[in-house]
């Protein structure tokens, strides 16, 4: 079974695991769109209610011996642990990957991006949805204007 493994200083060891039930759970609690659950998941970066309720609901899979149960908890445990906002951005990335909601490569260049900071993750999340990779969005050319800007005609004035 794949699990997100924490331990902490005082070696309280955590497993968290996202499962379809639990991700169908806090899509519906948090209602995001259940026809793009990643974007859901992603939310719980940003997004403090989400991200307590994504991290109660990785703690809730069968046969789980955690004795931390609630996603507020564990989220006061880890800063009070010194771990720092971008590695709570990516465990979060870690379980969506888990879960199956994006590949280990896509994984990786988000983390990638959130590393370098929230801008160049907006724009690296921006590019995936658009099924761009981040490279490919940093070579693309970028138009400067001229008659190619804007191909669609504006309206015939009366």
């Amino acid at each position: 079974m794949r699990c997100y493994e924490i331990t902490l200083n005082d070696d309280t060891h955590i497993q968290l695991r996202l499962t379809s039930a639990k991700l169908e759970w806090y899509l519906k609690e948090t209602q995001s769109d259940q026809q793009n659950p990643l974007l859901g998941v992603l939310d719980a970066v940003a997004i403090l209610g989400n991200r307590i309720k994504l991290l109660t609901a990785a703690f809730q899979w069968p046969k789980n011996t955690n004795t931390v149960k609630d996603g507020a908890e564990l989220l006061d445990l880890l800063l009070d642990d010194g771990m720092a906002p971008s590695e709570i951005s990516n465990m979060i990335l870690k379980l969506a990957c888990q879960a199956g909601l994006m590949e280990e490569n896509e994984l990786e260049s988000m983390m990638a991006a959130n590393a370098e900071g929230t801008v160049k993750f907006r724009d690296a999340l921006r590019d995936f949805l658009a099924g761009k990779t981040p490279a490919a969005a940093e070579t693309a050319p970028q138009d400067s204007g001229g008659q190619n800007a804007n191909p669609t005609a504006a309206p015939e004035q009366p």
